[in-house]
C-alpha cells in the first residue's frame, strides 16, 4: 500500500535565470572612508569619513611621531 504514494515522482524544481530573480545593483554609499596620511612623512595616518561628492581633504592634526601639528592630506585606502 506504501509503493502505490511513491508512484509518482514529482519533477525536480530547478532556479530559472530570468529577469526577475536578478537583483539589483548596490548604490553607491553618499559617505566614504579616506586615509589622511602626515606630510611629515612619518607614515602616521587618520581615518575620516567624508561625503562622496566632496573634494578632497586637507586638515591640520597632530602627528605624535614628531610631537607637532603638521598638514594631513587625503590618499586612497587599500581594499
Amino acid at each position: 500500500m506504501s509503493d502505490s504514494l511513491f508512484l509518482f515522482k514529482q519533477p525536480e524544481r530547478r532556479w530559472r535565470t530570468t529577469k526577475q530573480n536578478k537583483m539589483a545593483k548596490k548604490a553607491k554609499a553618499r559617505v566614504i572612508l579616506v586615509k589622511m596620511l602626515s606630510t611629515a612623512g612619518t607614515g602616521y595616518n587618520y581615518i575620516k569619513s567624508r561625503p562622496r561628492i566632496s573634494p578632497k581633504l586637507s586638515m591640520m592634526k597632530y602627528d605624535p611621531v614628531v610631537k607637532q601639528h603638521v598638514l594631513f592630506n587625503e590618499t586612497k585606502m587599500k581594499k
